[in-house]
């Protein structure tokens, strides 16, 4: 569905504009096939540093024998093992890994979907407000059998293709934390927008769009 709706953006339409509001995570293959239909070209995704425990290196382990089992690809079997290798020495470490693809194919760069949007090719700004900071994934643990009591522990962490500088923070890849800062600051917390059902955002953003559509970019 989402393949049928770009190519009818990119027969209509002068730019794209993509919601992300109110996104709590999801799937990584899910999200990475959304953008190869709107990234033309080959692109870095988001990398993943693991704490490496055992189930890690045992389910990565399971994985790269039945790719060779099957008879995958000699470049999707040499991925899975590069990765294998890295996960395997941060556990015999205590550590983590560096940043690594959680994809099917093993690789941290992606190509472009037959079907994807190819205008606005410098790509769009990030317009509206910081994203909260959370760049993993926690999981949870029964704290003793009879508290009823929960704790989650990060299992990894996003990282960019390059660190990004804050005021808040140190310099780092992570999107932890720092998160998402836009290149266009627009709060959607206001009592305008609150009472008007949001009217003063969608304004600004699509005058942000109409801008850049009209300067050719």
């Amino acid at each position: 569905i989402f393949a049928r709706e770009i190519a009818f953006f990119q027969d209509n339409t002068d730019g794209l504009v993509v919601d992300e509001m109110r996104n709590p995570g999801g799937s990584v293959a899910f999200c990475e096939a959304l953008l190869q239909r709107l990234i033309p070209t080959p692109f870095r995704t988001l990398g993943f540093e693991i704490r490496a425990t055992s189930s890690w290196v045992q389910r990565y382990g399971q994985t790269l024998t039945l790719l060779k089992q099957l008879g995958a690809v000699q470049w999707q079997i040499d991925n899975f093992e590069n990765i294998y290798k890295d996960l395997a020495q941060a556990n015999r470490e205590g550590g983590r890994t560096g940043p690594l693809s959680l994809n099917s194919t093993g690789s941290l760069i992606l190509l472009p979907a037959a079907s994807v949007y190819r205008k606005d090719n410098v790509r769009g700004k990030i317009v509206g407000w910081r994203t909260v900071g959370a760049g993993g994934n926690v999981v949870p643990h029964d704290v003793t059998v009879f508290s009823e009591a929960a704790a989650t522990v990060t299992q990894s962490l996003m990282v960019r293709r390059e660190p990004i500088v804050t005021a808040e923070y140190p310099t780092a890849p992570y999107v932890e934390n720092i998160g998402v800062r836009p290149d266009v600051e627009i709060d959607y917390m206001t009592r305008d927008n609150l009472m008007n059902r949001g009217t003063a955002f969608v304004a600004a953003f699509t005058k942000v769009i109409l801008e850049r559509i009209a300067a050719g970019n």
